[in-house]
């Protein structure tokens, strides 16, 4: 399991580093995964096998206009969406409480299919 303080994931748009630069197009699912773990640092501790990329990974076009100044580029792309279950999110303490208030999230990572560069982070609203 993976823990998280608070909006340390939130929506990420089109990074720019070197290493997306020259890392070039994702041609695999387990590829996309272990990227996806770089970026955010979930899972990185995973034994990455075929099944697990299979179960967490697919490929969407990309329609969002809800990023400003970047919908323009990002509308269209192909993507990898990589999706991290049960993620549990440490809350800040406060002072006087002991125990630290937890929730368990779901992080969806969408990553430039092309370039491998990252696209957003999104944290889908539980029932929606």
């Amino acid at each position: 399991m993976t823990y998280l303080t608070p909006f340390v994931l939130l929506a990420f748009c089109c990074t720019s580093s070197a290493a997306a630069a020259e890392r070039g197009a994702i041609t695999s699912k387990a590829e996309a995964l272990e990227i996806a773990s770089q970026y955010t640092g979930l899972e990185r501790d995973l034994a990455i096998s075929d099944s697990l990329a299979d179960a967490m990974t697919r490929i969407t076009v990309m329609h969002d206009d809800n990023i400003p100044f970047l919908s323009d580029s990002i509308e269209g792309k192909s993507a990898w969406v990589v999706t991290f279950r049960n993620v549990i999110v440490q809350q800040e303490a406060h002072k006087g409480l002991e125990n630290q208030p937890q929730a368990v999230m779901d992080f969806e990572v969408y990553l430039d299919k092309e370039t491998g560069k990252l696209f957003k982070v999104v944290s889908p609203i539980c029932g929606a």
